[in-house]
């Protein structure tokens, strides 16, 4: 597991939102964008599903995701509570990062897309004792949100249907999901299929926010699969769903950019394949602050941030195409 989790002076109770990785990805390759999500005080956990490459059929990790829950629901809590600072590392190794988070001084939210990159050490009083940063921070269970993304937003999406699990389903409060993709190509698609290529035609009982990017569906040169392609991707995921549904897509910006910057040479061969946009760092702010504000309105009841982002998309600090939600 890798974690992202926010300290703070005073008890916080945070939400907690596990995120899937995207096929042969490394968990590390998210530590801008989930960094981020977890500066406005969310417990992110990121589980690594496999070491190397992955599989086409994607039951296992749903079934791994489900696990993985399971011992969160029963083992978190006191683990924080005993868990202590290890002298710093590189991001890239670090397993538990603490990000500084100090609560709104108003009742506004602050735009989620002001926010600087978050610290990655904890404050100076951040807790009681410097050796047990985490013990303020408490998981907030009836707050649970599942994201992933490229194959992981499959497999996020799939434990939500409770595909996997359908006579005890996984209580869930919101969907967060990052270019999705339920195949490798138009003509085939990874076990099982999530969607059914019916608009509006499943039903989930929590929202759901999809950000897809507008040169993933594009190939990169002839010959080259699309990342992902546009019928197994983002746009069908919407589609198909009856809603509460919000969809925002980055058309100058690929599958591969929602990576960190510096991902090493694993992560930059699966780059070569697809489409990119310009500098990172914009897309990361954009894509978690969109994260951020729905997260807030769902599960947290302030729709100020997501209301904004709604009517005034200019406000992103990328392109972002006319936004559209349905069943809200």
């Amino acid at each position: 597991l890798r974690l992202w989790v926010p300290v703070s002076s005073a008890p916080l109770s945070s939400p907690v939102l596990l995120f899937q990785h995207g096929f042969a990805a490394k968990t590390h390759f998210y530590s801008q964008l989930l960094s981020r999500i977890a500066s406005h005080g969310f417990i992110v956990v990121a589980p690594q599903m496999y070491p190397f490459i992955g599989r086409s059929n994607t039951r296992p990790e749903m079934r791994g995701s489900v696990r993985v829950i399971t011992w969160m629901r029963k083992n978190l809590a006191t683990w924080l509570q005993q868990k202590k600072q290890r002298r710093p590392v590189s991001q890239s190794k670090q397993q538990l990062q603490p990000i500084s988070f100090s609560p709104p001084s108003s009742s506004s939210s602050p735009p989620p897309f002001n926010v600087p990159s978050p610290s990655t050490s904890s404050p100076k009083n951040a807790s009681p004792t410097a050796t047990y940063p985490f013990r303020n921070t408490s998981p907030d269970w009836s707050k649970f949100v599942i994201s992933g993304h490229s194959v992981g937003g499959k497999v996020a999406f799939g434990v939500a249907r409770n595909i996997v699990s359908p006579s005890s389903p996984v209580p869930i409060s919101a969907l967060l999901l990052f270019d999705p993709s339920d195949g490798t190509s138009n003509t085939s698609k990874n076990v099982p299929p999530v969607l059914v290529h019916r608009p509006n035609s499943l039903v989930l009982s929590v929202p759901a926010l999809i950000v897809g990017s507008g040169l993933g569906p594009i190939p990169k040169a002839p010959g080259l699969p699309a990342c992902p392609p546009k019928y197994f991707g983002h746009k069908t995921f919407f589609s198909d769903l009856v809603g509460p549904a919000y969809y925002f897509v980055v058309p100058e910006y690929g599958h591969l950019d929602f990576y960190d910057k510096r991902i090493g040479i694993w992560g930059a061969l699966g780059e070569v394949a697809c489409r990119r946009g310009p500098a990172k760092r914009p897309m990361h702010v954009a894509a978690s602050g969109i994260g951020v504000a729905f997260l807030k309105a769902t599960v947290q009841g302030d729709s100020a941030n997501l209301d904004d982002i709604l009517s005034n998309p200019i406000h992103s600090p990328v392109w972002l195409a006319a936004p559209q939600s349905k069943g809200v």
